[in-house]
């Protein structure tokens, strides 16, 4: 099986599916995780907000495909992935992470 986005290596963990349990699908969202910490370095290094934009819509595009792909569930749950997610990175840039 083939997921979509940008590949994290080997040594990415992540924190998973942000709020949710993982479950079988806990892959995708570690490609999830990676594709938002790089969007975090985005937002760090002050890109447009059309670029960042841009950017988490293909991660969550990505994401929902994926959990597709490993039989994930059902739109809820991506959604609430992704609100997670995004107050994850708004709360990093604050921080200084």
């Amino acid at each position: 099986m083939k997921l979509l986005g940008l590949q994290p290596p080997p040594y990415f963990k992540g924190n998973g599916c942000s709020g949710v349990p993982d479950g079988k699908w806990g892959e995708a969202c570690r490609w999830h995780d990676y594709y938002y910490s790089y969007i975090r370095d985005l937002v760090t290094a002050e890109f447009p907000s059309h670029v960042i934009k841009a950017h988490r819509r293909a991660a969550d595009a990505f994401f929902r495909a994926n959990l597709k792909t490993l039989g994930g569930p059902n739109l809820a749950y991506w959604l609430g992935v992704r609100l997670a997610g995004w107050k994850a990175v708004k709360k990093n840039k604050k921080e200084g992470l």
